[in-house]
């Protein structure tokens, strides 16, 4: 299966942030650690105004399964961002062996665009290759 999303919503900016398990900040970092994670375009002073967030920042997560952290993230999310709705969910192909690929990109130069996901496609077939062809039918 596949899952597209597109959205066209004047006036909001928009903007995608991958992030690793290894990329979290520790428990007690600052909320500006956490606004770099997500490469949010304001300072950390506006992160610690009560309800400064609520009006301008709405989050939407899609994990992988195998992502072991993601209470981590979620209450991290929640320190940093208080005020701020979260949505989403787990993004998962079936059981926890199955290959599965989680692509996000933002708009922007179409060539750049085309390339980005040409490496990507490369790189899903290239670890397929390395299980000896898994998940294919």
């Amino acid at each position: 299966a596949i899952s597209v999303t597109l959205a066209s919503l004047p006036g909001v900016t928009l903007s995608v942030a991958h992030v690793a398990m290894s990329d979290l900040p520790d428990g007690d970092a600052p909320p500006s650690a956490w606004a770099s994670l997500l490469r949010l375009p304001r300072s950390a002073a506006a992160f610690s105004e009560a309800g400064a967030d609520a009006a301008t920042t709405s989050l939407v997560v899609a994990a992988d399964p195998s992502f072991l952290r993601l209470q981590e993230l979620l209450a991290g999310l929640d320190y940093a961002l208080p005020h701020a709705p979260v949505i989403g969910g787990l993004a998962s192909a079936g059981a926890m062996s199955s290959n599965r690929a989680l692509w996000a990109w933002e708009r922007g130069d179409a060539e750049a665009a085309e390339r980005e996901m040409q490496d990507m496609l490369l790189q899903q077939l290239e670890a397929e290759a390395a299980q000896g062809g898994a998940g294919r039918s």
